[in-house]
């Protein structure tokens, strides 16, 4: 026993050196994950603000419809001042409506105007 309570005495802790070590390690391994934790965040707002803008596209395509009305700057305004109750985007912006696609100004959704435009000319 007293053995024991000997050799617990010699073994106080860690040396200054194996925390500055694992410090070291554990830094690296916080620059290496916090981009891209902080990338996927935003590109899963970039999707639900596309999902949301799709909805709110079709409702609004829906809206004009049912009632016979024609589109405008002005009837889109009082659609989303009447029926949007919920956030679009986590990011706020400015939604618009222009050619048929509901817009916002935070996201601009590039990906599909490739496909809108067709082969492009080397």
């Amino acid at each position: 026993m007293i053995k024991l309570i000997s050799e617990m005495k010699m073994y106080k802790g860690f040396t200054l050196i194996e925390i500055l070590a694992l410090l070291t390690i554990f830094c690296i391994i916080l620059l290496i994950v916090f981009p891209v934790i902080s990338s996927i965040i935003e590109k899963g707002e970039a999707k639900v603000c596309a999902s949301n803008r799709f909805g709110l596209q079709r409702s609004y395509e829906l809206y004009l419809d049912l009632e016979s009305v024609f589109d405008s700057e002005v009837k889109f305004s009082e659609f989303t001042f009447r029926k949007l109750d919920s956030v679009i985007c986590p990011q706020f912006g400015e939604i618009s409506y222009a050619n048929g696609d509901v817009n916002y100004s935070k996201h601009l959704d590039d990906s599909n105007q490739g496909l809108k435009e067709g082969v492009p000319f080397l």
